[in-house]
């Protein structure tokens, strides 16, 4: 009878409930391991942002040239004078085709980095709507067509304004989404390591003092 206690009471003791330290250690570098995750996400899609910006401003700037470049060639009276404006019109083209480019980038950047795919969808649609009037505009300036080409260019500058509205409401959305999902799934992993410490703490003293009842109940927290 001795050595079978003796043998209860050797798993007994080499069943040590696990150290809440070590859990709690777990749990906190889980969570700071998921909020760098999150900033990173963050950051990807300020920067995304930035470039759509820039690229805004320099489609402004192409509308502003354009319309000047219309007033002056209108007034233009010498051939000289034509083909000097000519040629900051193709500088315009240029500057467009460029930002055509540009636009293939952003929205590469924005799927890769969306934080929320569902989110930033209005933002891609926005992108294409721009890109589209982009292309128009320089179509239109090579038909000489300038007035509607200055129309499609200020179009797309509505759209990227749209963009970047899209962009500054959904990274703060997704942001604050993903910080309370990840406080939820922080709170329910810390439930869970205190039910382990639990059950494991209860089977330890099961083993240490065993009875009929006690092996039933271990046999229960072992299932």
């Amino acid at each position: 009878v001795q050595q079978t206690q003796g043998g209860g009471g050797g798993e007994g003791g080499g069943s040590q409930p696990p150290d809440i330290s070590d859990l709690e250690m777990a749990r906190n570098r889980n969570f700071y391991e998921q909020e760098s995750l999150t900033r990173e996400q963050q950051q990807a899609n300020d920067e995304t942002l930035n470039k759509i910006k820039e690229l805004a401003q320099r489609q402004q700037n192409i509308n502003e040239e354009l319309a000047k470049l219309i007033s002056e060639l209108q007034l233009a009276k010498t051939e000289e004078e034509r083909e000097r404006l000519e040629k900051e019109l193709q500088k315009l083209r240029d500057e467009m085709q460029s930002n055509l480019q540009d636009i293939d980038q952003a929205r590469q950047q924005l799927s890769e980095n969306a934080m929320n795919n569902q989110q930033t969808r209005s933002a891609q649609d926005a992108l294409q709507r721009a890109r589209h009037q982009m292309n128009r505009s320089l179509e239109l300036m090579d038909r000489k067509d300038l007035q509607q080409a200055r129309a499609a260019g200020s179009r797309a500058s509505d759209a990227l304004e749209d963009v970047q509205d899209q962009l500054h409401q959904f990274g703060r959305e997704a942001a604050a989404q993903r910080m309370q999902e990840l406080q939820e799934r922080m709170r329910e992993m810390q439930e869970r390591q205190h039910e382990i410490v639990d059950q494991a703490r209860k089977a330890q003293g099961l083993h240490q003092s065993p009875s009929i009842e006690g092996q039933k109940e271990l046999e229960g927290l072992q299932k």
